[in-house]
């Protein structure tokens, strides 16, 4: 994410009669040309920063104790790290192994053991 592109998060009161949808529907109303996603908490804003913080400014006058918003946290590949890298550092090798072991018992270890119902 750079410096010039913000994503913001809008989420909306639980207390609060305002719904996802004219939430939207205002930021939509604004004029400007951000990316909106409606959500069921509430809406995402994506574009340039300037744009996002007007919008997140016009929200908060308009319903200030009903709408609360947050940046967005950066994806790890947005930081340019390989966000699979977990799975190749010995995770899959494991499951492949417990897999194995569970072949080799044979299905009926599988299944829970029926207690005896008559003594």
């Amino acid at each position: 994410m750079s410096e010039e592109r913000e994503t913001r998060l809008f989420m909306i009161s639980p207390r609060s009669m305002l719904t996802p949808d004219q939430l939207v529907r205002m930021i939509h109303a604004f004029g400007v040309e951000p990316i909106v996603k409606e959500t069921c908490y509430g809406c995402l804003v994506e574009g340039p920063r300037s744009l996002v913080l007007e919008i997140r400014d016009k929200v908060r006058e308009k319903y200030r104790n009903e709408v609360f918003t947050k940046i967005r946290a950066v994806h790890s590949t947005e930081r340019g790290r390989d966000s699979h890298s977990w799975r190749r550092s010995g995770s899959s090798s494991r499951r492949s192994s417990t897999v194995s072991r569970r072949s080799r018992r044979g299905p009926s270890t599988c299944l829970p053991r029926r207690r005896n119902a008559f003594p």
